[in-house]
């Protein structure tokens, strides 16, 4: 199993704490399923940023890319 490391962008970071508690622990545990599969079949290529991708859920939309071994999210929306 590869070891991966979590990497979250400091603006993201500071806006977690705002969020619904509801949304807070869909956020942690969309992180935990990317840790476990950071490229699922529900994740879109982003744009043309290489190993970028959207993942959209009922309650959040992700962008981030994956640099073995660490899962980078850059952008978090609410989605609802």
């Amino acid at each position: 199993m590869t070891r991966r490391h979590l990497l979250i962008d400091p603006e993201v970071h500071a806006h977690l704490p705002q969020l619904p508690r509801a949304l807070q622990r869909a956020f942690v545990d969309l992180c935990a399923e990317l840790l476990a599969d950071p490229a699922p079949a529900a994740a879109d290529p982003y744009a043309d940023i290489p190993r970028a991708y959207r993942l959209e859920t009922r309650d959040l939309v992700v962008f981030y890319t994956v640099e073995t071994p660490s899962v980078s999210i850059w952008r978090v929306r609410v989605n609802r």
